[in-house]
């Protein structure tokens, strides 16, 4: 395969990542979050990490199981959020020093 076409394939499989992780699939989840509670298949719940029932929000752990949600408050919701890029960083950070170390020294 070519370097061209390489990046080619590359790129496309980043879209259809950025498609489905960034676009469609959180957005119908969201709805189907949103109809179900409307609906009264789904009961909003306590946060629970501290027990609080203002401001709860519905977490997806896997957007593919849209009413499997995680009840948690805007604070507990961001601090997941964090946490989840905070151990992101770390491993990209983890796996490209990993790939330095074994590239051989000139």
């Amino acid at each position: 395969m070519t370097t061209a076409s390489h990046q080619m394939c590359v790129r496309h499989a980043k879209s259809i990542y950025n498609a489905r992780v960034k676009g469609t699939v959180p957005r119908i989840a969201r709805e189907a979050v949103g109809n179900a509670i409307k609906y009264g298949k789904l009961v909003r719940e306590p946060c629970e990490e501290c027990g609080k029932v203002e401001t709860v929000e519905a977490h997806h752990d896997d957007y593919e199981k849209p009413l499997d949600v995680r009840w948690l408050c805007k604070h507990h919701h961001n601090l997941h959020h964090w946490a989840v890029k905070k151990a992101r960083q770390a491993a990209t950070t983890e796996s490209s020093e990993v790939r330095l170390k074994s590239t051989p020294s000139s």
